[in-house]
Parts: structure tokens; sequence; C-alpha cells
């Protein structure tokens, strides 16, 4: 029952008990990022969410009551496929941010070692995702929204031309074919394309395409994006 001028019992503040996260699925295609784009991460791991109670002074005997909560969590943000030059740039919920403020980066070697968070507090699931390009996070400060927010990164990836942000289309086109990892299998050789790049550089039709969904090879080389943010390699 309340007191005369509002004191007595309040009605309980409870805490939020898990992450609403972005984006986390089983499946997804690894992006492979040529020149500079950005590119929206997919959830790795996540882990050691907290909620921290917020109080204040009632006044007279009541002592202090529970406001409400702040939460953070630690969490692995994977990007693209290794090993990148960097990330250069973190958009959280459009706001830009230096990825080193709020982040460990790692850039997808081979090997890789696992994050120093993960090795400390939770040796079991240490892994190193060599090969991945990832963003960690440790006690990242959610508010009180238990939320993860809207996050995308700017990534310097695969195949940058010195003295540019961009990606020569001849050595997208072969990277493509011929890497050991993600290219494609039993590909023929490619020769010959020393001209082609000479115009493309000529011309400045250099690309940084990222490539997120599985497309038949053909159809990267000869097709536009279907969002016309590049075309196909065979301009």
């Amino acid at each position: 029952m309340s007191g005369l001028f509002g004191g007595g019992n309040n009605p309980t503040v409870t805490p939020v008990t898990g992450l609403n996260i972005q984006t986390s699925a089983n499946g997804l295609p690894i992006p492979l990022v040529y020149g500079t784009t950005v590119v929206t991460p997919n959830l790795l791991w996540y882990g050691d969410f907290n909620a921290v109670a917020q109080s204040q002074s009632s006044g007279g005997k009541g002592g202090s009551q529970t406001t409400g909560y702040l939460y953070n969590a630690s969490f692995i943000l994977a990007l693209c496929e290794g090993p990148v030059s960097g990330v250069l740039t973190a958009y959280i919920n459009k706001a830009v941010a230096s990825p080193s403020t709020y982040f460990s980066i790692f850039t997808g070697t081979y090997p890789q070692t696992p994050w120093g968070y993960l090795s400390s507090n939770h040796a079991a699931q240490a892994i190193g995702y060599q090969g991945i390009a990832y963003a960690a996070a440790a006690a990242y400060s959610l508010g009180s929204s238990a939320s993860l927010p809207q996050h995308s990164f700017e990534v310097a990836g695969l195949k940058i031309l010195s003295g540019s942000s961009d990606a020569d289309p001849k050595d997208v086109l072969n990277d493509l074919f011929t890497n050991q990892v993600y290219g494609l299998p039993n590909a023929p050789s490619i020769s010959g394309l020393s001209q082609y790049s000479a115009y493309c550089r000529a011309s400045g039709l250099l690309i940084s395409p990222c490539y997120d969904a599985q497309t038949a090879a053909s159809q990267i080389v000869t097709e536009p994006d279907a969002d016309h943010q590049h075309r196909g390699l065979l301009l």
C-alpha cells in the first residue's frame, strides 16, 4: 500500500537476462572483400552478459532502491575472409568510430592466435578462427537496452593496389580462380591479362567488390552486381 506522499513499496525492476543480437547465422558464406568497402558482420561468439544494477537513495529509512540496469557483454563479430590489410572505420548505429577504441582487430592470418580474452576466461572456446578477419570486444557497454548496436566496418581487404584503395580487376580475377583456400576448384590457368590490366588502370576501372553470397564464377566475371555497385570483372 502506498504512503501518503508516494513512498511505500515500489514495483520491482527486473534485469534482462540475455543479449538481443544483431545477426548470427550458421552456413553463411564468408565474404570476400577486394579493395576497400563496408561490410556487415555476423556474430561469431558472445558471452559474459552482465546486468549492473543502478540505484538511488529513496530518502528516510528506505535506503536505496534499484532504478534500472546497465548491461555489458563480450563478443566476436566475423567480418570477411583474410588476411586483410586492416579495418579502417567502425560504424556503430551510424556513428563513426575508430575500431581500436572498442575492438581488438584480427586480420585473418594463417595461423591466427586466439583472442586473449577467450584464452584467459573461456579456454575451451578459445579458437583462432584462422583465415577470418574479425572484431572482438570485452565487457562492451550496451547501455540500458541490452541490445547489441548495429555495426558495420570499413575493411581494407585483399589485393589493394599500392597508392590506391581499390583493386585491379585482373588481380581479383586471378585470385578468385587460383587461391588455394577459397578459389575455384580445378580452375584453368590464366595468362595474357597484362593488356587487360593496363586498360583497366589507364581507364580508372578499379574495383572494390564484396562477394557475400554463393554465386557462379561465370556470373561474377561477366555480370553486373544486383545493386550495381560494381560491374563484372570483364568490363
